[in-house]
């Protein structure tokens, strides 16, 4: 899953200044990542979830993708499902927001 230009045009914030862009890519991947993180703890077993944690902050991204999609079979689907929903909520916002103007 990209977070990027298109991602945002997605979900009805493709106005944003480049600085404004930047903040809203970054709050989104780190809210996507925090509810993907919580499902993935609730299929980890005991093992797992250990292994998981051993992880450090010099251990690459590619490397933890690797053993997500080793260790969670529906990885790819939950970061989708996930992203969907990013989507979905964002954009009720933005029609809210716009049909009070």
């Amino acid at each position: 899953m990209q977070v990027d230009d298109q991602f945002l045009q997605a979900m009805g914030l493709d106005g944003l200044e480049n600085d404004e862009k930047a903040a809203a890519l970054d709050d989104i991947l780190y809210t996507l990542n925090m509810r993907v993180g919580k499902r993935v703890a609730e299929i980890l077993n005991d093992k797992q979830a250990a292994q998981f944690e051993a992880f450090s902050d010099d251990t690459s991204n590619e490397e933890i993708a690797k053993w997500l999609k080793e260790n969670v079979p529906n990885y790819d689907q939950i970061v989708e499902e996930e992203a969907q929903k990013m989507k979905a909520e964002v954009q009720a916002t933005v029609k809210q927001v716009m049909d009070q103007l």
